[in-house]
């Protein structure tokens, strides 16, 4: 017999009531990553096609492009 809705409402309010709802498990340590991220300075001679930019202050940005571009600011896009 499946419970009824008011059956899980019910539930739902009591576990949150305990507390038991918002506990999670553990986690284990995350694994070490096997590879780096190496940024580096490049300069690039044709154009690229830039799909979408985030700044998270008015001077760290990121900007990702087609074929894997990744490309970082740390002064707003100044030359």
């Amino acid at each position: 017999m499946c419970p009824s809705i008011v059956q899980l409402a019910t539930l739902a309010l009591v576990l949150n009531a305990t507390g038991l709802a918002s506990q999670t498990p553990p986690r284990a340590p995350a694994a070490q990553p096997q590879f780096k991220g190496v940024f580096e300075p490049v300069s690039y001679t044709e154009d690229l096609r830039l799909n979408d930019v985030v700044f998270v202050n008015v001077d760290v940005g990121w900007v990702a492009g087609d074929a894997g571009t990744i490309l970082r600011t740390t002064n707003g896009g100044k030359a």
